[in-house]
Formats: C-alpha cells, sequence, structure tokens
C-alpha cells in the first residue's frame, strides 16, 4: 500500500511541477505576444465588421428610400419627425425653465 501512495504521490506531484513550469514559460515568454497578436486579430475583424455594417446600413437605407410611393409620404414623415422633434424640445426646456406662460 506503501509503494501504491508513493506511486501515485510521484506521478500527481510531477504532473503539478511539470503544469507549473509550463504555465511559467507560458506567462514569460508567450503571453504578451499572444495578446498583441489576439489585439491585432481583434482589429482586423472589427474593421471588417465595421465595414460590412456599414454598407449594410447604406444599402438598407436606400432600399427604405427607393420603396416608398410617392413624395406624400416623405413629406409626411418629415413633418412628423419635425412635430415630434418640436415637442421634445419643448418638454426638456419646460422640465429645464418651468412650466410656460401663456399670455
Amino acid at each position: 500500500m506503501t509503494t501504491l501512495f508513493s506511486i501515485l504521490f510521484t506521478a500527481v506531484f510531477s504532473a503539478a511541477l511539470t503544469l507549473g513550469a509550463a504555465w511559467w514559460v507560458f506567462k514569460n515568454y508567450f503571453l504578451e505576444d499572444f495578446e498583441k497578436a489576439l489585439d491585432e486579430k481583434v482589429e482586423e475583424v472589427g474593421a471588417k465588421l465595421e465595414a460590412r455594417v456599414r454598407e449594410g446600413v447604406r444599402l438598407g437605407v436606400i432600399d427604405g428610400v427607393a420603396q416608398l410611393p410617392t413624395t406624400e409620404v416623405l413629406n409626411k414623415t418629415t413633418e412628423n419627425v419635425v412635430r415630434t422633434g418640436q415637442t421634445l424640445v419643448e418638454q426638456g426646456l419646460g422640465s429645464i425653465l418651468g412650466p410656460r406662460k401663456k399670455p
């Protein structure tokens, strides 16, 4: 029984020592280069993704505008957007300056 325990203890200790040494080598020699390579890859993928999203949004807006039935719809939409923006500004100023006094 003592021999079996000695063999198991030696195996576990050897594995732990090997893993510790491998981690130390990785951390001190390879981790910095790995992080730099990973950052470069993330930047590259981010740039590609940004270009694809930008192109997709541009095409979506072009398709959306091209599918408008008439200029009347565009005019009414513009009026609604202006009216909504005006309401938002009035409410924002009202909360800052207080209620509007009517003449």
